[in-house]
């Protein structure tokens, strides 16, 4: 979901489906439509095709979009619709699927190898984008997220931070640099006066990350 409120990915919709006991059972790009909404703020809505077909029984998860834990016609489960996801999503960022070959290489390394971070096959990834996508098609279940609102909080997170990021960029733009030479400039007894006691921390914290000093704890004030 971004900022707006818009669902992202469908995790509205799968979250609500595991809530009444019911698993899609295979997620992939063929079934993720993005149609366009007047009602949500982007203009656009994510729309998750097959969800009838998984309510009247199991669906077998497809090709490397099945979790390696799943049997070949075994329907899926909450970790392993996390994991169809993550290879939907991994493919998005990196351009190709965590692993590649014949179906029985695919399902070879799945079981036995863990799958490489995309940022490997693009280094511009974000971090927190990055990390959580390796962790939605880790090998282990356990190791994945629990549910699909862990997922949509944490992309929630990332997408505000963006636009925080993107707000402030202009005015980090047009702020003096910070250099060793203005950190090391001497501070006046007049100057001192004026400072509070949160602008010398600030002062203090910005010299030490800039120059790999910690300076000594101040004595206490009797």
């Amino acid at each position: 979901r971004g900022p707006g409120g818009e669902d992202v990915a469908g995790l509205d919709v799968l979250g609500a489906a595991h809530a009444c006991g019911v698993h899609h059972g295979d997620v992939r790009p063929e079934n993720i439509h993005i149609v366009p909404d007047a009602a949500e703020s982007s203009g656009l809505r994510v729309k998750l095709l097959g969800l009838g077909v998984a309510v009247e029984h199991a669906v077998p998860a497809t090709g490397w979009y099945r979790a390696p834990e799943l049997a070949p016609d075994a329907g899926g489960d909450v970790r392993a619709e996390v994991y169809a996801l993550g290879c939907v999503l991994y493919q998005i960022l990196a351009g190709r699927p965590p692993f590649s070959g014949s179906a029985d290489e695919i399902a070879q390394a799945q079981r036995t190898q863990e799958a490489p971070p995309p940022h490997v096959h693009r280094a511009d990834i974000p971090w927190p984008l990055d990390a959580l996508v390796h962790r939605m098609v880790a090998r282990w279940p356990e190791e994945r997220p629990g549910a699909m609102a862990e997922i949509e909080g944490e992309l929630r997170g990332f997408l505000v931070g963006q636009q925080v990021v993107e707000a402030a960029a202009p005015r980090l733009a047009a702020a003096p640099p910070l250099t060793r030479a203005s950190l090391d400039r001497p501070i006046t007894a007049r100057s001192s006066e004026r400072l509070s006691s949160s602008s010398s921390t600030w002062r203090i914290s910005a010299r030490s990350a800039v120059t790999g000093h910690r300076p000594a704890r101040p004595a206490r004030r009797s």
